[in-house]
């Protein structure tokens, strides 16, 4: 038991886990509960991203699109009071073995999240969290304030960028910043030469 968490979530994440399928991109359909401070779909997303890098907590993960982590490419889709329609749903939280987890009551909203898994472990316990008030958190099956509802739709990863490869990218300028600099060169000189 943790102080997030009044029931046993270390048992109930061992028999109750999620698939993961290495070098491929991934959907998740997350649930929460959008009662607290009354959070705009900014916030939410934000959220999102944060409760999907606790979840990963013990593997690297990465954000802002990059390719460097065990899970990385984080895409999180606008918030809805309907939940996303998926192409295939691979498994749902109503087909877990053990004890389905449950969110707190309150306004529910559904959150899309695509990522792709860059390591080779295949399975990880089923994702809840519980945000406690005081500032601690973790997992925990009962009144969560969030949970995986449904994976699905899966497709092959982008290929890895290495950390050199993303510098690079970023330090190297466009093509049209070079042809600015000659145009504005040649009508610097052109003035000069007038005077």
């Amino acid at each position: 038991m943790s102080l997030a968490c009044s029931e046993d979530a270390a048992a109930w994440g061992a028999a109750n886990r999620v698939e993961l399928y290495p070098d491929q991109q991934q959907t998740w359909v997350l649930a929460t509960v959008a009662d607290r401070g009354n959070p705009d779909d900014l916030d939410l997303k934000r959220q999102a991203r944060a409760v999907m890098a606790r979840w990963f907590s013990d593997a690297p993960i990465t954000d802002l699109g990059s390719r460097s982590g065990a899970a990385d490419e984080i895409a999180v889709g606008p918030p809805s009071s309907t939940q996303p329609q998926l192409r295939q749903t691979l498994q749902k939280w109503t087909e877990l073995p053990g004890p389905l987890p449950l969110l707190r009551a309150g306004k529910l909203v559904y959150v899309p999240v695509t990522f792709s898994w860059r390591s080779r472990e295949t399975s990880r316990p089923w994702p809840t969290r519980r945000v406690a008030p005081w500032g601690f958190g973790g997992p925990c099956q009962v009144d969560a304030d969030w949970i995986l509802i449904a994976v699905g739709d899966r497709d092959v990863a982008p290929p890895e960028v290495s950390t050199a490869e993303r510098i690079e990218q970023a330090l190297t300028p466009p093509q049209w910043i070079g042809a600015a600099f000659v145009l504005f060169g040649v009508g610097y000189l052109v003035t000069a030469f007038r005077k």
